[in-house]
């Protein structure tokens, strides 16, 4: 399976990746908010209805993603298993996608891994990625995101 137009990233004091760049940088049109997305993969902005963060700088977003493709993580997505501690909900789809948000910042960060197609990302990552700012905004009710 080819992997798509990501920024290659291999820093051996960075284990977790937590400061992979991030060079891509996009707007989301999301319900009745705007979100501001991150990443590494343009695979990751294409089928969403992104617009051009350059074009709406007066714009304040109330969330940010910081999406990031990890080439080196096999998998494809499995069902989501979602868990909250205080603040913080963590989104597992097995080795393919890990995603976990602050709710007080209103901050998500997920790595999604290499063998996750735009079609997986569609169907199965972005819905619970959605699901989770939801929950977050405070559009659904209950844990269920």
């Amino acid at each position: 399976m080819p992997l798509y137009d990501h920024t290659p990233y291999s820093h051996p004091l960075d284990v977790l990746r937590r400061f992979m760049p991030s060079p891509l940088k996009a707007l989301l049109r999301f319900e009745e908010e705007i979100i501001f997305v991150e990443t590494n993969d343009s695979s990751l902005l294409l089928p969403l209805g992104y617009f051009n963060s350059e074009t709406t700088s007066a714009i304040s977003p109330a969330f940010h993603w910081k999406l990031l493709r990890d080439a080196d993580v096999r998998g494809k997505p499995a069902r989501a298993t979602i868990l909250m501690a205080g603040g913080l909900l963590v989104a597992n789809m097995g080795p393919a996608c890990l995603a976990g948000m602050d709710l007080e910042r209103k901050e998500l960060l997920a790595f999604i891994g290499g063998e996750v197609d735009p079609q997986d990302y569609q169907n199965y990552v972005f819905p619970v990625l959605s699901g989770l700012t939801r929950f977050a905004m405070g559009k659904v009710v209950g844990a269920n995101a």
